[in-house]
């Protein structure tokens, strides 16, 4: 598309932008891990190991659509700022276990090796699908899942070559378990003490709710065994099938809270330019610049079920493990427990819970790891809307995107979710300060100096007289999405109000998503606000977190961030506000062609090939 050059709102001089950043693109996000084009959801085997941090990720190359063939993708940062593509970990290999996918897993190190354990599915449609499951292990399925293994080769630089074991980790799941589902492996690292691995699978009970199988073995990559159900849901919670279970042991935080940092001030002034409200309420609608209006007049956040805030259990102490599920259900939020993980089952009739991890409505599958000093860093799969549900996308080469790395930890019994530190690394020198400014009702307070659509807001805010204090981000161009991030001090509520409905107020499109969040009377508004063109990640300073997506189309003004900071029904104060504009995460020259070798040791579905195929009758059942 080239640069394209433009006289920005404030009458500055003319600026330039490049638009060039991995080609013709609209909103693809520049400072999230995703692959250069195509599909990408969950997040697999986060591992740090000699020295890097290595992401896989479910992909589907050549595709802005899900669809079988699904590969793992993978990433590795040193430093978890920049970050260089490498070519796929794990591809489907024809007449195999994985012949039609290579679904979400885990990795872990085995002595020094990484080892990935993932789920082989094939297609009953496929012509090469091989011999079914026998009587009692087949689930009845389109396809029939195979729980497989893969290690890393002696060598590897950056872990870029794998050899697929020839014989499945789990063959079949139990016999006679009336299960919906059989997948996603996830294996809590042993320590050195430990004599057995233990795996976690996601499932779910036809007619009863999700639940999480339990596997235990003395190899990661043979000898597992059926021990029983982590946990199960029922009628109370949500989803048939449980995919991605997690489970880890979470730091306890000092509830003390460290002081944002601020730099020296480049400049607070606040601009002469502002649009006029010509009518603004409590959620009412806020006038834009264009002579269009976001309507975010109060509509009821949908749910599929019932979710208490998290904000209710804070005085709660001693539930340290962290157990977490994805509930293939309509709605799609991930849920959490905490509580307590004992002789192999997680307590979950005495945890607190469940809660949604993210109060957002693009979070999916996300998937943990502990690194080198013994943080506990969690990525999601930030999810695209599909085309019929934001035609304002269009046709783009791409879906889908990794949030940024959260660290989680638990103060006053309640669940911390931070982005890492290093995440202020990627900011670049360009930056506006400022602090201790009125924001005045009814009239828009623009964000000055920073501008393009990837930017770290840090703002503290008092409530005054206000109803409601936030941010509104308006479109780039017409057509576009514009946004409304906003809290209502009395309810104590933070949402984002998104108007899809080409600004019509009286046009259906309108959405908005968020939550409760835990802010005492009387106490100052703490956000941390990761804008990177669509993706909009809100973290605020009492652990929450909403995460969606605003289209807002392409910015052609360099230094204008269409930002404005708002307030209805009263003044607020503007305490402190940092905002920077944000660095790509892939360097020059870093992203390469995903080019795989051969897998090495597949069994061909032949008679041949199945040479453990009576082992699979042997499987041990539940008792």
């Amino acid at each position: 598309m080239g640069n394209f050059a433009s006289r920005n709102r404030r009458g500055e001089k003319d600026c330039v932008v490049d638009l060039d950043f991995n080609g013709p693109v609209v909103d693809r996000p520049k400072y999230h891990v995703m692959p250069k084009s195509g599909w990408m959801n969950d997040p697999n085997g986060p591992i740090f190991y000699e020295g890097k941090y290595h992401l896989f990720y479910q992909h589907v190359p050549g595709k802005s659509v899900w669809d079988f063939g699904i590969v793992w993708g993978h990433a590795s940062s040193k430093d978890l700022v920049t970050w260089e593509h490498h070519p796929h970990a794990l591809e489907p290999l024809e007449g195999s276990l994985d012949a039609d996918g290579c679904f979400s897993g885990c990795c872990v190190v085995d002595n020094g090796t990484p080892t990935i354990l993932y789920t082989g599915v094939r297609r009953r449609v496929n012509p090469n699908c091989g011999p079914l499951p026998p009587a009692g292990h087949d689930l009845n399925l389109d396809f029939i899942e195979s729980q497989c293994a893969a290690v890393a080769q002696p060598g590897s630089n950056n872990l870029v070559k794998w050899k697929k074991l020839p014989v499945p980790a789990i063959p079949l799941p139990p016999k006679n378990l009336p299960l919906v589902g059989w997948r996603d492996p996830f294996v809590i690292q042993k320590n050195d003490m430990e004599e057995n691995w233990t795996m976690l699978m996601g499932s779910g009970m036809k007619d009863q709710g999700g639940a999480v199988m339990v596997y235990k073995s003395t190899s990661p990559t043979s000898g597992w065994y059926f021990d029983g159900f982590l946990c199960s849901g029922n009628e109370d919670t949500p989803g048939a099938m449980w995919e991605c279970p997690l489970l880890a042991k979470l730091p306890i935080k000092n509830p003390t809270q460290a002081p944002v940092k601020f730099r020296m001030a480049r400049s607070t002034s606040l601009g002469s330019n502002l649009f006029n409200l010509d009518q603004v309420a409590p959620f009412g609608n806020v006038k834009s610049r264009r002579s269009h209006s976001v309507d975010v007049t109060a509509l009821p956040i949908e749910k599929s079920f019932q979710i208490p805030s998290a904000v209710e259990h804070i005085e709660e102490e001693g539930r340290q493990h962290f157990f977490c599920i994805s509930p293939d259900a309509k709605e799609n939020r991930v849920v959490y427990w905490l509580g307590d993980y004992r002789d192999g089952k997680f307590i979950i009739e005495d945890a607190k819970g469940p809660f949604f991890l993210d109060m957002g409505d693009v979070v999916y599958a996300p998937n943990i790891m502990q690194d080198d000093k013994g943080r506990q860093i969690l990525w999601g799969w930030i999810r695209d809307f599909e085309i019929e549900e934001a035609p304002i996308r269009g046709e783009q080469d791409y879906s889908g995107c990794l949030s940024t790395p959260r660290v989680l930890s638990i103060t006053n019994g309640k669940l911390i979710q931070e982005p890492a530190p290093e995440v202020a690394n990627m900011r670049s020198d360009n930056q506006w300060h400022t602090e201790d400014i009125q924001i005045f009702s009814d009239i828009p307070t623009p964000v000055e100096i920073v501008g393009g659509q990837a930017i770290d807001l840090e703002l503290t805010i008092e409530r005054g007289l206000a109803k409601c204090t936030g941010l509104v981000l308006q479109p780039f161009q017409n057509g576009y999405e514009s946004a409304a991030i906003m809290f209502d001090w009395d309810a104590s509520t933070l949402e984002v109000i998104v108007d899809s409905s080409k600004f019509s107020p009286s046009a259906a499109g309108t959405r908005r998503t968020g939550g409760k969040i835990n802010l005492k009377d009387g106490d100052a508004l703490d956000l941390r606000i990761l804008i990177d063109y669509s993706s909009i990640e809100i973290f605020v300073g009492s652990g929450e977190v909403v995460t969606t997506r605003v289209y807002r189309g392409s910015s052609v003004m360099a230094s204008d961030a269409r930002i404005d900071f708002m307030c209805t029904g009263g003044d607020s104060r503007l305490v402190k506000a940092a905002v920077y504009e944000v660095n790509s995460i892939w360097g020059k020259g870093k992203e390469v062609p995903a080019v795989v070798e051969e897998p090495v040791g597949v069994p061909s579905l032949a008679p041949a090939g199945f040479a453990w195929w009576p082992s699979w009758t042997t499987v041990p059942t539940l008792s």
